[in-house]
């Protein structure tokens, strides 16, 4: 087997050009600097083309050997730690560096030595290598030179980005640009004294974050009203004589609104979580071409570069998503269900609500005004909200809605939005890949007044930040018309960001109309196509005895990872969402891996798929069989009509508070 290794080792480097070869096979006493940055990227190349050779397909000896082995290491599986993660790091090849050439125009080439700025260090350094780590010592100096107790730059640095984090302006304005070109420090002797007693103390970043804090500068609010000499002399209160507003930065206020909602797992270390889990901002992983709506929207840094101030704009896409966006909704509602929960008066209710977002009680004027509030919402919400009857079953007859069609069952499942009967979830451990194709036998009663996806079967939670899928119907005010057939894949694209794509059939679902419907998902790209897939759809009118069977093929860019095991599989719905419910009646739901064709289909009448991974349906809704179902009910269900509109009136009110200036900005 090591000889197969060696050998394999031996053709992948034969494919690198000779002069690459002649640098790798060096002996390692004869290798320069350069000769070993070299063995280190084909090494690389050449370690990944061995980490593709099969076990599996060894024979003979060999395979006799890795099979005792891997016996061996099953008994001891369970105490296998998990990896380690994996980070960049930067290491030397040796004690020498190779050199640092600069090339003029001319032609001419110049060993370029390293230095420190000549401003602050004329002299030439003295750099030692360190033997016992072969290290060239040069990042050893580095960072010794730029701790030194006399080094004027760093210390300064360090202290105005921290005054600048407190007070949204450093001493120094430009606090990426100390040079000729900054801007000049507006209280010089005071950026000289923090910095001299930053290091007096140790370089202790506490001690300057409490001595900045607890100065009567930092304490000052910025309700202050300005005189006119303030505002003749210095109308951009560059000598503070007020404190400035400042806006929660982008973690900041997720984190906030988390923490008032109950929510905030407070977790410590652990590998990057989506946005959508409640885990605190800086473990949310930072995806650079899908960034969070929420976060970007308040003017998060995408990643891709540092920033050395914040921006903190103010803008209508804000008020938008802080409005009308899903996200904060649902915090307002959780805030709301836990307030609740506790089961408190309205009074002390809105006491405890102002003590979470505003750490104060609230004045008495505040607080008649919000029991007020609740109290008008409340009775507004039940005097539109109609009793609905408690429904003994989710299983109703199916003659009702599809007649005696062949493809129709005895019993079929109704989804009512509003009742414990809204969403199904199917509790399975089989997952489908990312080619795959969804079936579904369906009723449509009404849709959404506003843009939201009637959904008949999802694996997603509706974050354009987490992979997942969904299939269904879109409603009144969708760009894509109305009664579309529609998948939404949020997957990766061919650089492997995660990206959110609506692939329409533009095949009209009528509504109380009974339908067969399919999507065939497929992420292998047509002749035409560089990256991507294509969705293709089919439906058939099962009122109409003499409908046939309509069909089309929709491209599009997402190249996989939608299929995402992380994400439960819902019928009726999705995950972690309410405002996607299906208000009808499901006779029947397939999943099966692969692409079907058409005569494989249920339209077709044909058997279930050998590959089929569930078929809902209401013989088998009580299966205790693989898989399994449960009903996914609502914190407060629309059969109690006060009890929905008590929560729905208090999370208004909550709601209201996270939108406020006093939640938003330090005054």
């Amino acid at each position: 087997m090591e000889s197969k290794k060696a050998n394999s080792r031996k053709k992948a480097i034969e494919k690198f050009p000779e002069e690459v070869q002649l640098m790798v096979n060096k002996p390692d006493q004869e290798k320069t600097p350069y000769d070993k940055q070299i063995e280190y990227l084909v090494e690389r190349q050449v370690g990944n083309d061995l980490a593709g050779i099969k076990i599996d397909k060894l024979m003979g000896a060999d395979k006799v050997i890795v099979d005792e082995a891997v016996a061996a290491l099953k008994a001891s599986e369970a105490l296998k730690p998990k990896p380690l993660p994996v980070a960049f790091v930067a290491t030397d090849t040796g004690e020498k560096a190779p050199p640092t050439k600069m090339i003029s125009r001319r032609g001419g080439e110049q060993i370029v030595e390293p230095g420190f700025l000549t401003l602050l260090e004329p002299d030439d350094i003295d750099i030692k290598p360190l033997t016992e780590i072969a290290s060239t010592g040069r990042r050893t100096a580095l960072a010794n030179w730029i701790t030194r107790p006399d080094n004027p730059l760093s210390t300064r640095v360090i202290v105005n980005r921290v005054w600048q984090y407190h007070f949204g302006r450093g001493l120094v304005s430009s606090s990426s640009d100390f040079g000729k070109l900054g801007e000049k420090p507006s209280h010089p002797q005071l950026l000289d004294s923090l910095a001299h007693e930053f290091v007096v103390h140790g370089w202790d970043i506490k001690w300057l974050h409490r001595t900045i804090m607890q100065s009567a500068t930092y304490r000052q609010t910025a309700r202050l009203a300005p005189s006119t000499l303030a505002l003749k002399m210095d109308p951009e209160n560059r000598w503070l004589w007020r404190m400035n507003p400042m806006r929660l930065d982008a973690e900041q206020a997720r984190d906030t609104m988390l923490a008032v909602s109950g929510e905030l797992n407070l977790t410590m270390g652990g590998q990057g979580e989506e946005a959508a889990r409640p885990r605190r901002t800086i473990y949310t992983r930072k995806i650079r071409n899908s960034q969070d709506d929420f976060l970007h929207s308040f003017d998060s840094p995408p990643g891709f570069q540092s920033v050395a101030k914040r921006d903190a704009t103010t803008t209508a896409l804000q008020s938008l998503l802080m409005v009308n966006g899903e996200w904060p909704l649902q915090r307002a509602h959780s805030m709301a269900a836990s307030l609740l929960s506790k089961k408190l008066s309205p009074e002390l209710m809105v006491s405890r609500a102002y003590e979470l977002c505003y750490a104060r009680p609230p004045s008495a004027t505040e607080l008649n005004l919000a029991v007020t509030f609740i109290k008008q919402q409340e009775s507004m919400l039940i005097s539109e909200q109609p009793v609905m009857p408690t429904p003994s079953s989710p299983l109703v007859d199916a003659k009702s809605f599809f007649g005696t069609h062949p493809l129709s069952v005895s019993k079929v499942i109704a989804f009512r939005p509003g009742s414990e009967y809204e969403k199904l979830k199917v509790v399975s451990n089989s997952v489908e890949k990312d080619e795959f194709t969804v079936e579904a036998i369906v009723y449509l009663d009404s849709l959404y007044p506003d843009a939201s996806v009637r959904t008949i079967v999802s694996r997603w939670n509706n974050d354009k930040a987490s992979k997942g899928w969904a299939f269904g119907v879109t409603s009144a005010l969708s760009k894509y018309q109305p009664n579309n057939l529609i998948m939404q894949l949020c997957g990766d694209d061919f650089q492997g960001s995660v990206i959110y794509e609506v692939v329409a059939s533009d095949l009209r679902i009528a509504l109380k109309t009974p339908y067969y419907v399919a999507a065939v998902v497929s992420n292998h790209p047509q002749q035409n196509q560089k990256f991507g897939g294509t969705v293709k759809f089919y439906t058939r009118n099962l009122s109409d005895p003499e409908a046939k069977m309509e069909s089309v093929t929709v491209q599009h860019p997402v190249v996989g990872g939608y299929a995402n095991a992380q994400r439960s599989l819902m019928i009726g719905g999705r995950e972690q969402d309410t405002r996607s419910l299906w208000d009808g009646v499901i006779s029947r739901t397939v999943l099966s891996s692969g692409l079907l064709v058409e005569e494989q289909l249920l339209a077709a009448q044909a058997k279930s798929s050998p590959r089929c991974i569930f078929d809902a349906q209401s013989e088998t809704l009580a299966n205790t069989s693989e898989p399994k179902y449960q009903w996914e009910k609502k914190v407060a269900t629309g059969n109690d009509a006060a009890s929905a509109a008590s929560l729905e009136a208090l999370a208004d009110f909550c709601h209201a508070l996270m939108n406020s200036n006093e939640f938003l900005y330090l005054q």
